[in-house]
């Protein structure tokens, strides 16, 4: 019984005494965060994942409707499948569209949430009341809490982090009383939680750990004990009150089989995505070097938050000869083992070091970099979840010590109020890096070394600023740094290409491919590049390689991203320049199945003309008319196809229509519009008329060519002009 009294919980406030302390805490909770988040109304979006998160994403932009539903539970965009998450940003488009702030302030909101659902959980389990506030606080306030909280695509980790701790709750319950419903909720806020983020699949292995502490007899008895027995606990009781025996692994079965989905989609999605890192670009042993240097990583930033930032380079990617096996690796390996080994001895005295130490680390392992997705070291979003155990074990081991040491408390009190304070005002100075893309991209480069995703995200800044050269400049230094960063080459080739040198784009492309041959817009661009390469070839002297590579290029596109409709686009233009008609058929009919918008429509009824299809050209071309600014020169070459075509019927009055509307928007200046007005009232009847309007033609035209005259020569006979479009 001594043993038991030296780690007894101090007592909680009675449900009669108390309640007013339980709604201060939660209110303190909540007021703290908004007042150390508050600056997070005035940030925007960053062009760091937000685009395709939110504003150019048309499916979330669009707010809530069963098709963009469909969609969210059917994708795996930004190489992730995560339904609930983008639920959750299509609400918030609902209910204000795309007022940066406002979307800042939900997660803000959820994240107080999060803190005060943290503190109920903690209260109820160890029955420490102050202790579960300075640990609520600490996951509150601290710095490394920012990247999930003011970077509106993080937004996952909120969502995943609420279904987590209501499933603590459920699964509390379901251990207690044996509830079946409450088992059941468990298993349903599992499956929500993964659908907002993957990193709840240690979640089953997570239940095993808190079977032992809080939930197992041990833990209760402790609880049970003569110091805390007048104390029955926060309002309404909770449920880890009660006996509870230890969990089975057999009832934790659907919790695995949902993880193994979870994994499965998610492996699928980042290998879809081109995100996770081949075997060659980072070896094993520099990943499991890195994982060992990450772990410890955490821990020192959570007791000083210093040098944080968006992202973190993974050291084999900037220096790839550097060894794995450094002094600091072997450092951090005998810090991680010498924890463990101290949690492992103390687990009967102190079981709360071990559980908080195995949740910390259990929840650590699907972003530690073993499978690594993406390229950081390590990052600051992670920590979001984990490290609630490392708080959890701290605290309360503190807490006992100020229990044997009653006269230490005041003082221990003081450093925990100094402590919180500081992460808050970090946290609040922290919030400003997050302001917009410059302030992001400029503070990282600031507080890290070797940042080429830095130097990257600020050339794209610049470059849409305006600033050609310094975009130019940050591009090449982010290349220096890793030569084989495909973003850049990309970006570096985005820029030449606008600026017309074309040489160095297409290089730039071919580079950006040879990183990452499955970036879809870099082949698609390579083909651009090519074919405006090829075009402005004298005709004589065009590569025929050249040809080929254009096409290959919109070709691979349409393999990686079947419903491309540049790319079909793009290849059915190249193929019909060509004079390979049936393949830009073909193309040009997907290109409007997928957009069917003027420009479009516009080349498919070139390409039909082209291919003697002359009912289907005048469709075309005519809905290309309807849906854009109409162009009197596509006005002309419809009125003139519609009257002189012999398989068109008598559309006579369109042709008339249409040529008349290019002859006023020409002034009647343009010839082309003149000869198809002449052609429209011949077919009408009005030979006098068309007569005139081709000597009108004829005087307008340089050169005074036969063709002209043949027409004019047919209309003075009354003859209408039959002509056969496209023939070659």
């Amino acid at each position: 019984m001594k043993e038991e009294l030296r780690d007894a919980p101090s007592p909680a406030p009675s449900l009669e005494k108390g309640r007013g302390r339980w709604i201060a805490a939660l209110l303190g909770i909540a007021l703290a965060t908004f007042l150390v988040y508050a600056p997070v109304a005035e940030n925007g979006f960053v062009t760091y994942d937000d685009p395709e998160y939110i504003y150019d994403n048309p499916n979330v932009r669009g707010g809530l409707s069963l098709e963009g539903m469909g969609w969210a539970f059917s994708a795996f965009h930004s190489s992730n499948w995560h339904p609930v998450t983008w639920l959750s940003h299509m609400l918030d488009c609902q209910l204000f569209g795309l007022e940066a702030g406002s979307h800042h302030l939900v997660s803000v909101a959820l994240h107080a949430l999060n803190a005060a659902l943290l503190f109920l959980l903690l209260a109820h389990a160890t029955r420490r009341f102050m202790a579960s506030l300075v640990i609520a606080g600490l996951f509150a306030l601290h710095p490394l809490r920012v990247e999930s909280v003011a970077w509106a695509s993080e937004r996952k980790d909120l969502l995943c982090a609420l279904a987590l701790f209501l499933l603590c709750f459920a699964y509390a319950r379901h251990r207690r009383t044996g509830s079946l419903r409450s088992y059941l909720w468990a298993l349903a806020l599992f499956a929500i939680g993964l659908a907002a983020k993957p990193m709840l699949v240690s979640v089953p292995v997570l239940l095993l750990i808190l079977d032992r502490w809080p939930l197992s007899r041990e833990a209760c008895a402790t609880a049970r004990s003569p110091r805390a027995a007048t104390s029955p606990g926060p309002p309404g009781g909770g449920p880890f009150e009660g006996a509870v025996g230890y969990g089975s692994l057999l009832e934790k079965i659907p919790f695995f089989l949902l993880s193994a989905a979870s994994i499965g989609l998610t492996l699928f999605g980042q290998a879809a995505g081109g995100s996770l890192r081949s075997i060659e670009a980072l070896p094993f042993a520099a990943r499991l070097s890195n994982a060992v240097l990450a772990t410890t990583t955490y821990l020192t930033r959570s007791v000083l938050p210093l040098d944080l930032a968006y992202f973190h380079p993974h050291p084999a990617l900037t220096t790839p000869a550097h060894s794995p096996w450094s002094a600091a690796f072997f450092v951090s390996l005998i810090v991680l083992v010498g924890i463990t080994a101290a949690a492992v001895l103390l687990r009967r005295r102190h079981p709360y070091l071990l559980a908080g130490w195995l949740w910390y680390l259990v929840m650590l392992a699907p972003v530690v970099g073993i499978v690594q997705v993406g390229e950081q070291a390590w990052a600051e979003r992670y920590a979001y979840l984990p490290l609630i155990g490392v708080y959890t074990g701290a605290v309360l081991w503190v807490a006992n010590v100020l229990d044997r040491r009653a006269r230490w408390r005041p003082a221990g009190l003081a450093v925990a109020a100094f402590a919180l304070i500081a992460a808050g005002v970090k946290t609040r100075l922290h919030v400003a890096t997050w302001k917009d893309s410059r302030a992001l991209y400029s503070h990282a480069l600031d507080a890290t070394h070797d940042n080429y995703a830095a130097h990257h995200g600020l050339a794209n800044v610049l470059s849409g600023d305006g600033d050609r050269k310094a975009a130019t400049e940050h591009h090449r230094r982010a290349l220096a740094i890793y030569p084989g960063y495909a973003p850049a080459h990309f970006d570096l080739g985005l820029l030449h290409q606008e600026a017309g040198e074309l040489e160095p784009a297409i290089a730039s492309y071919r580079l950006a491919l040879r990183s990452q041959p499955g970036l879809v817009v870099a082949h698609l661009n390579l083909g651009s590049a090519l074919a405006s390469q090829w075009q402005a070839s004298p005709e004589a002297s065009r590569s025929s390689a050249t040809l080929v590579e254009a096409l290959a290029a919109f070709e691979k596109t349409i393999e990686l991203a079947p419903d491309h409709p540049d790319a079909f686009l793009n290849l059915g233009g190249l193929s019909l320049m060509a004079g390979r008609i049936p393949q830009a058929v073909d193309s040009l009919e997907r290109a409007a199945e997928l957009r069917g918008d003027a420009p479009t429509l516009r080349m498919l009824g070139l390409a039909y003309l082209q291919a003697q299809r002359h009912p289907k050209a005048a469709r075309s071309l005519e809905r290309s008319l309807t849906l854009g600014s109409p162009d009197p020169s596509l006005a002309s070459l419809l009125a003139d196809l519609l009257a002189t075509c012999p398989d068109l019927g008598d559309p006579g009055a369109k042709a008339l229509r249409w040529a008349n509307f290019a002859v006023s928007k020409t002034l009647e200046r343009d010839p082309k519009a003149l000869e198809a007005l002449a052609a429209a009232l011949a077919r009408a009847g009005d030979f006098e008329g068309a007569t005139d309007r081709q000597q009108q033609a004829i005087q307008a035209t340089r050169g005074n060519p036969a063709a002209l005259r043949e027409r004019l020569d047919t209309y003075s006979s009354g003859r209408v002009f039959q002509h056969v479009h496209g023939a070659q």
